[in-house]
């Protein structure tokens, strides 16, 4: 049980780490479909 506290900062520092690299897809997700959203509209001025 000494080791518990290694434990706890262990699993925090993973959980913080994922919750990063959510974030940093939706953030990768949300440029994407700006550019789609781009590309559609200068389309439909086209056409």
């Amino acid at each position: 049980m000494d080791h518990l506290g290694y434990l706890c900062a262990a699993y925090t520092i993973i959980w913080v780490v994922i919750l990063g690299y959510f974030i940093g897809l939706s953030r990768r997700e949300r440029r994407v479909w700006e550019e789609i959203r781009a590309v559609r509209e200068q389309l439909d001025k086209k056409a």
